[in-house]
């Protein structure tokens, strides 16, 4: 469900499913609509402040930075696996590494860490799917030194294990 442009909104969509699937009537059925428009209305208020929050921020970098932290980003895709430090980074951006740790927020919604985690865990998708290597193998190739952490990351990112998601998705 798209509101606005906006794709994930899990607490409109319950609400939405709620008044879908309720079969009151009466007093009772009133007052339940009323308290669930008082609450649409909340959720779509408070939404809507948040977003005017992340587009402050988003004005508050400016062009030519945008420029650079678009070079970081596409630095960062090609080379999540080399674990490029915070200071490496700032150098390149000639910024400051605290500048560039929230503007790459404000811009990317997400920490520089959690962008290369995000790009690490994609990749490992791409190739539990599609290629023959082991869990070891993997893991190397997408950067991390020690297959229990990138299985611990994986886990906590997709909520199965690289194996159980291997299978899952085989199944589809």
């Amino acid at each position: 469900a798209y509101i606005n442009g906006m794709r994930n909104f899990p607490q409109l969509i319950s609400v939405l499913n709620q008044l879908k699937n309720y079969k009151g009537s009466g007093m009772s059925a009133k007052m339940f609509y009323q308290g669930k428009i008082d609450e649409l209305v909340s959720l779509v208020v408070k939404k809507s402040k948040e977003l005017r929050l992340i587009k402050r921020e988003e004005r508050s970098v400016s062009q030519v930075d945008r420029e650079v932290l678009a070079s970081i980003a596409s630095y960062l895709d090609d080379h999540y696996a080399l674990n490029p430090s915070l200071d490496f980074l700032a150098k390149v951006a000639c910024m400051s590494p605290s500048k560039l740790k929230y503007s790459f927020r404000s811009i990317y919604h997400c920490s520089i860490k959690e962008y290369i985690q995000n790009k690490r865990i994609a990749q490992a998708k791409h190739l539990l799917l599609y290629k023959d290597l082991s869990l070891s193998q993997i893991s190397q190739a997408i950067g991390y030194k020690n297959q229990g952490s990138f299985s611990s990351m994986f886990k906590q990112r997709t909520g199965l294990s690289p194996l159980r998601y291997k299978r899952f998705c085989k199944r589809l």
